[in-house]
């Protein structure tokens, strides 16, 4: 889905109050299931919608991860094309800021007392201590792909060491990047 507005609003405090409610919410995750896949879902759909608003065309995308034919380097790319490819990686910095938020808060839930009934936080989707890698995985399985993205989030893991976890990615360019990178 186009949203138009996505290229007019400033994402980032976006972002923030669209997601602040997911702190309350992780307190008896089973009860907000729904609220806290709504969360990941608006987050991952709102960057990756603003990263296509950039560079509609996937212009500066396809040369960083492609190259181009005469060599030249980013540095030497027309204005509109940097401006293009700063913006994309503006977006996913976003998403990967929301990624280390989860992931520094470990799953942590208050509402996880002995009741058997009640499913335990690493049960209910986006709510355990992999709900980063489950925000990432999704953003990984959006239509159309974004080849960009999926580059973003394995160097972002590599760079945590999560090597793990990065195998545990469900994109369909994880085995050629892993191929054509040294681990």
């Amino acid at each position: 889905v186009y949203l138009p507005i996505v290229g007019a609003v400033k994402l980032e405090p976006l972002l923030r109050k669209f997601s602040a409610p997911r702190a309350d919410l992780l307190a008896s995750p089973s009860e907000h299931r729904a609220s806290l896949e709504a969360i990941a879902r608006g987050v991952v759909e709102l960057v990756l919608e603003a990263a296509r608003v950039c560079d509609p065309q996937k212009t500066a995308a396809k040369l960083l991860l492609v190259g181009n034919a005469s060599g030249t380097s980013v540095s030497e790319w027309p204005d509109r094309l940097k401006a293009s490819l700063l913006g994309r990686l503006r977006c996913y910095r976003l998403l990967l800021e929301h990624a280390e938020q989860m992931m520094s808060s470990g799953g942590k839930v208050s509402g996880s007392s002995g009741n058997l009934h009640m499913p335990r936080p690493h049960d209910v989707p986006y709510a355990g201590e992999d709900a980063w890698l489950q925000l990432l995985n999704r953003a990984l399985q959006q239509s159309p792909v974004d080849e960009l993205c999926h580059h973003a989030v394995f160097w972002w893991m590599l760079a945590r060491e999560k090597r793990q976890e990065l195998l545990k990615l469900q994109s369909p360019l994880l085995e050629g990047f892993v191929s054509n990178t040294r681990l």
